[in-house]
């Protein structure tokens, strides 16, 4: 399949990678809200727990694993619309879930030993003397590049020509990453070091980072269905325009040879 890019997509699908960002976020904030008994903090890009040293790390590695579950089971239906062959628009949608999810930064930070996988990995089977952290580390790596690597496989063979698999695909695993940190962890906590709306909504939580996330979820509820355009819709049928013609030719070929032998 082709694909089409539009301002209408791009705004929609940028708004959908901060949803899913601040779902993520959410995710690992209020399981380790849950976990601990108390909460932590959350501003643009990051979250902490609060004191949870008499929390035994098994179970604190529920809270690390909580944001990537989002993110894993958002690319995971991507992936599964895809797979089903459904519409072009559908395809157009489900290839934009699994890129929304920012999967190259989850495989740099698996790469950097910092991921929220490597840490859920750390919780459970690290020694007290951390003398197993690279297999730790490799371990979490393992894990992210098993959960990712295989829809990104399939999203490289559904696109058409060498101009889409090497720029497109790489394109959708590069921008969104630079885009996501330029705008959340640049511009927006900016706006929070210089004093805007910074009193707590929530514990922990300064009310311009609730407010964006109401945004990001307003937002792409208004443009979600510019998602359906990504991939071009003609194609399909102008395949089967060239296949009727090659019928109509076969059919007009087959009458001239009847014609010929009666006469």
């Amino acid at each position: 399949m082709k694909i089409k890019f539009s301002l209408p997509y791009l705004i929609s699908f940028f708004s959908l990678v901060f949803l899913i960002h601040e779902l993520r976020d959410w995710a690992s904030v209020l399981m380790s809200q849950n976990v601990t008994g108390c909460w932590g903090t959350k501003t643009f890009g990051a979250w902490t727990m609060c004191d949870h040293s008499e929390v035994s790390g098994n179970v604190l590695a529920f809270a690390w694993l909580a944001g990537p579950f989002i993110s894993y089971l958002i690319l995971w239906i991507g992936y599964g619309i895809i797979e089903s062959r459904k519409s072009v628009s559908l395809r157009s949608v489900g290839f934009s879930l699994m890129f929304a999810t920012l999967p190259l930064k989850q495989i740099l930070a698996a790469i950097r030993g910092n991921s929220d996988e490597t840490n859920a990995v750390r919780e459970f089977f690290q020694t007290p003397d951390g003398s197993n952290h690279r297999t730790v580390a490799i371990g979490g790596l393992l894990l992210v590049l098993l959960l990712t690597v295989p829809p990104l496989i399939k999203a490289f063979k559904i696109t058409n020509g060498l101009k889409d698999r090497l720029l497109i695909i790489p394109l959708f695993l590069l921008m969104p990453v630079i885009i996501d940190y330029l705008v959340v962890s640049v511009i927006m906590r900016k706006f929070l070091s210089n004093d805007i709306m910074q009193e707590e909504s929530m514990p922990g939580t300064p009310f311009l980072v609730l407010l964006w996330g109401l945004f990001c979820l307003i937002f792409f509820l208004f443009t979600y269905k510019s998602l359906l355009t990504l991939f071009k819709k003609g194609e399909h049928r102008h395949r089967k325009r060239r296949s009727r013609s090659r019928t109509s030719v076969s059919n007009n070929d087959e009458e001239s040879a009847t014609m010929d032998s009666m006469e």
